[in-house]
């Protein structure tokens, strides 16, 4: 594994991969709370947009450095289990989790999809399934 320095980081991506993302680059370390932190030159932003999918709890939340959380995440993330198939303690505790403190009595359901190429073919299995019933329940 070659050691890239903050500064050689757009190069190297640019000989394989179009690298035409912010000129900054992304310090995992030093970024906290809303302020993400360039490697190449330690200046810090305000981040008011790209990391709210990714980020919900902030860069480098304290609570996802406890020892018990970052034991759990480890154990899941190794395998990273195909819940819809084979389910898991930590997938039963995260519905339930949702379910007592987020989700409101009316609508007790809930889908998960991953992202990406995943997310788009699930919402279109939704979507047949959807069509499906329709056309059963009018009769064709």
């Amino acid at each position: 594994m070659a050691d890239v320095s903050p500064a050689n980081v757009h190069e190297v991506l640019g000989r394989s991969i179009l690298a035409d993302g912010f000129p900054l680059v992304y310090d995992i370390e030093a970024s906290k709370g809303s302020w993400i932190a360039d490697a190449k030159t330690g200046q810090k932003w305000v981040d008011v947009a790209s990391g709210f999918a990714s980020t919900a709890l902030s860069y480098n939340h304290p609570a996802l450095f406890e020892p018990e959380f970052e034991k759990r995440l480890l154990s899941a993330a190794r395998i990273k289990p195909a819940n819809s198939d084979v389910y898991t303690t930590y997938l039963a505790e995260f519905v339930d989790t949702l379910a007592t403190h987020v989700i409101p009595p009316s609508h007790p359901y809930l889908f998960f999809i991953e992202g990406g190429a995943g997310a788009v073919e699930n919402a279109l299995k939704v979507a047949f399934d959807w069509k499906v019933r329709k056309n059963i329940a009018a009769g064709h």
